[in-house]
This record gives structure tokens, sequence and C-alpha cells, in this order.
């Protein structure tokens, strides 16, 4: 039973319900009308510029892998204090050995760029391509994008005109005064004059006896008279090729040093001599050339010997020749890179006995012989 003015309210309302019901759309009428308007949108939209449309989506898909590597990059450089190798980049996999000794997966498949290339991009460009600086501490992405080859160096905005920003984890610049972390050890390291010089003898290898190191697959080193704890304190002793690692045997290769650094060259340790010197002479005392032979100077090797006067702090660690051992404590020698034809490479001695403990000895030994080995960097 209808109450006060419920009977017109009812009459008022059910022409309007009909009146829907003749002239309104249905739900699934509305939803096929909005599915035809976006397929003809789309059609449209592609028929406008084909070629267009298929390069943004590639470009689309090449942003999105370039996201991909950099955050893997940018993590694995967190976790190891360095970016990838290139070996690494080149297996098609992101993988560190943590020192826990587990391995750490950070991209397990590097993805494989969209093709073909645009633009000015040839096929070859369109691959993503990786580089690695020489201290392991940038790297560079090349890839095709917006039609041109791209390049993303770490710490940039990756593709910064798409509206993505970097945000990664940024490994500063390595300064000279910070140590080195090589193969196990920590090297502190040491500006003198324009040089930066490792201030601790390398003992990078594994230690043989009785034998001539060789050209292997592993770095040999001796031990005074073969103790392994006098490598620990003074570090490795090398005979020449093993130091040179046999390939590129030319002044300034980077044989056994780490990645950034060089075997100093008889030129190197003449630019440290000048950089110590105090005598007014220092000019002629050590020239650069390959006729002046001798212990040249006057106090240079002190202040390369204590530590008091320049962090060099040469270890007296002797050499090795024929097997037997020689002057640990009393003499420090040093191999270059530098190779005198006819004469054998050059080397640098130092004492703290007799008259000549001030000087610094510049002359040739037999690659035979072990010595000591210093690294400068590059």
């Amino acid at each position: 039973m209808l109450k006060f003015g419920q009977k017109n309210k009812a009459k008022i309302f059910m022409p309007l319900v009909s009146a829907r019901n003749k002239f309104g759309f249905t739900l699934i009428e509305l939803l096929i009308v909005i599915v035809v308007i976006a397929i003809v949108a789309v059609i449209v939209f592609i028929a406008l510029n084909p070629l267009a449309r298929f390069q943004e989506a590639r470009d689309s898909a090449r942003i999105s892998d370039v996201i991909a590597i950099r955050k893997a990059f940018e993590l694995y450089a967190f976790d190891t204090g360095h970016y990838p190798l290139v070996a690494d980049w080149d297996s098609g996999s992101i993988i560190a050995t943590l020192p826990s000794g587990m391995d750490q997966t950070y991209l397990p498949f590097i993805p494989i760029a969209p093709i073909p290339a645009d633009g000015a991009c040839t096929d070859s460009d369109n691959t993503y391509s990786y580089s690695v600086s020489d201290d392991l501490r940038n790297y560079a992405l090349s890839y095709c994008l917006g039609q041109n080859v791209s390049t993303i160096p770490a710490g940039f905005n990756i593709a910064s005109e798409k509206g993505l920003t970097g945000g990664a984890v940024i490994i500063p610049p390595f300064v000279c005064g910070e140590s080195v972390d090589y193969s196990g050890d920590s090297y502190p390291t040491e500006q003198i004059g324009a040089q930066c010089w490792m201030a601790k003898n390398l003992d990078v290898g594994t230690m043989v006896s009785g034998v001539d190191q060789t050209d292997n697959s592993a770095i040999e080193k001796y031990c005074y008279n073969d103790n392994p704890s006098d490598c620990g304190t003074y570090g490795g002793l090398y005979q020449w090729g093993e130091m040179m690692q046999y390939g590129l045997l030319a002044p300034g290769a980077q044989g056994i040093c780490p990645n950034g650094w060089h075997i100093p060259t008889h030129d190197d340790f003449t630019t440290l001599e000048r950089a110590v010197c105090s005598s007014g002479s220092c000019v002629t005392d050590f020239p650069f050339d390959t006729a002046t032979i001798g212990w040249r100077g006057t106090n240079e090797g002190s202040t390369l010997r204590y530590w008091k006067f320049t962090q060099f702090n040469a270890l007296l660690g002797g050499y090795t020749a024929g097997n037997s051992f020689f002057d640990q404590t009393v003499s420090a020698y040093f191999w270059t890179s530098s190779d005198l034809v006819g004469f054998g490479p050059w080397y640098r001695g130092l004492t703290n006995s007799g008259g000549n403990s001030g000087q610094v000895l510049r002359s040739n030994f037999d690659t035979s012989y072990g010595l000591s080995v210093r690294c400068v960097q590059n």
C-alpha cells in the first residue's frame, strides 16, 4: 500500500526507466564501442608513420635492457669494488665470486638487442657493447637508441632524453694515497712528484723453488731462502720474463702489475730519482740516458729507503741468482721494464751498507736474476 506521495513519485520514476531502456546503451555495447575505437586509433596511428612506431618500440625494449644491465653492473661494483671484467661480459652473464666464496648472480643472461638497427646504427652498433677502464672503475655501454649509437658511461644518466635518471652507486675515481687491493693483498700508494707509486714490494703468484720461472698460466715467484713468510714481509722475487709476463716485452708493460699500473721504465725511475733529489745537481746525477751507470746522487737512496722521508719505503729484499739468495736486509734491487739490448734489463739498487748507502745504483742484470718489483700508476 502506497503512502501519501509515493504514487506520484512512482509515476514520475517509471517513465524515466523506460526511456533509458529505449534510448541508452547497455554495458556490453559500450565496451564494444570502446574496443572498436581503440583498434581504429591504433591502425591510424601506425598507418601515419609505421617505421617510427616500430623504432620507438625497439627503443623502449633497448632502454629496458640497458636499465637491467646498469643495475647489474652497479650491484656488482657495490659488492666487489669494481665493475665486471670484459671476460665476465663475454661469458653472457654477470656473476661474481664474493669474499665468502659464494657466487652471486647479478644478470643470468645479458639481453640480446632487438633488431634491426635504425638510422645511423649498423647491425654491429645494434648489439650491446661493453668496455671497461684499466682500473675497472669506469665502464661504457654502447647501444642503438633513437636511430643513433648511444653510449652510457658509469655514473651518468641513462637515456636522459627519455626521462630516465641514473641513481646508481658510483665508485669514486682512485686517488693516490689510497690502498690498492690486488690478488688478496693490500698495497699502500704514495704520490711522489708527478707519479703515484706502490709503497710496498709486489707479492703475487705461487712460490716455486729450485727451477726457472716459466711461461704458463700461473704467476710464479721466489721467496727468500724458500721461506714463504719472507715474501709476506719483503715481497716476491721475480725473473725479468716472469715479471713482464713474456708477451709484450716493451717499456711500460703491465706485466704482473694490476690493471691501471705498470712495471716502471728506466725513465720512470729516473723521474722518481729527480723528484726526491735536492742536491742541486739532479739533472747531471740522474740523466735520461742509457749510457750513465753506477752509483748516482748523494742522499736519494736514503730518501727512498726510509719512510720518514718518503713513503716509497724501499724494502731490502735482496735478490736470487742460480738458486742462491743474497743481501736480504742489506740491499734492494728493483727491475725496470726497459731492456738495454745486449746488456740486459735496467734495474735500480739501494743499500744501507758502506759508502754508497745514500746513493742509487742504476745498472743492468741478466734476466735470470730474481729481483723485487714495484708498480707505478699509468
